[in-house]
């Protein structure tokens, strides 16, 4: 099996285990902007489900976001040709951004863990400060992706590394990450779904780049 339809696998590890812990953590904590949401409001939601549940959500989350560091590898091995026939820099771009985002997922998912194992212990602006943190670490990570994906959108329509369409689809992804800006603006209400929307992006570029790399590889 080739590298790159390992990191093709890789990146379809990344997908799963990043949706799959909905299924059974529960959901978030209720909205801090709730004026009747307080500490006993959002430990009982955590109670509710287990904090084992959020140990385990964020151990596979864990894995999904270090299984994002040889999708990048193998995704970006193309772009590393082209670059060194154009003298052009985009598989430096591309790792370097997701490398990054891998890492910044990793900060979300350490504070949020330590918000669901520890919230007996913590007072309100303790928690309130995880979460926080959680949510702008989570925004600044789509953020990341943007040049990922602008970098492979210009490399694909320039020199067709890979098939245009998915060319295409990247730059869409890489608008899709602006949303993300609204993760570190103080309006609430629809911001959690605004931030939603650059996030399934992400997914759905890293799912179908991996189906294109599995593909190829098996031609």
């Amino acid at each position: 099996m080739s590298f790159r339809k390992m990191a093709g696998f890789a990146g379809l590890a990344f997908v799963v285990l990043l949706i799959v812990p909905w299924f059974f953590q529960g959901g978030e904590p209720l909205d801090w902007a709730t004026p009747t949401t307080g500490v006993e409001q959002i430990a009982g939601r955590i109670f509710e489900h287990g904090s084992g549940s959020y140990l385990l959500a964020g151990v596979l989350r864990a894995f999904g976001a270090v299984a994002l560091i040889p999708f990048a590898a193998g995704f970006a091995m193309p772009f590393f040709t082209s670059d060194r026939e154009h003298h052009e820099g985009f598989g430096v771009v591309i790792v370097a951004a997701l490398v990054a985002a891998s890492t910044t997922i990793g900060a979300a998912l350490a504070a949020l863990t330590t918000f669901g194992l520890w919230v007996r212990d913590l007072d309100e602006s303790s928690m309130r400060a995880l979460w926080d943190l959680s949510k702008a670490a989570y925004a600044f990570s789509i953020l990341l992706v943007i040049p990922a994906a602008a970098g492979a959108a210009a490399a694909i329509v320039r020199h067709g590394v890979m098939p245009r369409w998915f060319g295409y689809l990247s730059g869409v992804v890489a608008l899709l990450g602006l949303s993300a800006i609204a993760g570190f603006l103080e309006f609430r209400g629809d911001e959690p779904m605004v931030v939603l929307v650059g996030f399934l992006g992400i997914l759905v570029w890293v799912f179908t780049a991996s189906i294109v790399m599995i593909r190829e590889s098996a031609a």
